[in-house]
């Protein structure tokens, strides 16, 4: 499968291929990249940290409502918890305007 492909397929069903404990070592890893306690993130969310605890161990599934909060509160994009080590390492489906920016390398592929 493509990397194109495998961006497709996460777009369409981000859930693909993950497990509770994938997901929640994710939640782990991005919630201490930014140095937030889990108190700090369950009072955010609105949850208590027991069970922020036990999503990050992969013991609970979160809501689809909570994930969002808790990407919300530690400052991540939702999908950026569902990307592979492939497509973590490079930017993609940027798309910069003509004269706002960096130009995009797709606008100069030839196809």
């Amino acid at each position: 499968m493509t990397s194109a492909e495998n961006e497709a397929k996460l777009l369409s069903d981000p859930m693909s291929g993950m497990d509770d404990t994938s997901l929640g070592e994710a939640v782990r890893q991005a919630r201490k990249g930014r140095g937030l306690s889990l108190q700090i993130v369950a009072e955010g969310v609105g949850i208590s940290t027991g069970l922020l605890s036990q999503i990050e161990r992969g013991i609970s599934s979160p809501s689809i409502r909570n994930l969002r909060a808790i990407c919300e509160v530690i400052g991540i994009p939702f999908l950026s918890l569902f990307a592979d080590a492939d497509s973590a390492d490079r930017e993609t489906g940027i798309i910069v305007r003509e004269g706002r920016g960096v130009p995009s390398t797709l606008a100069t592929r030839a196809w």
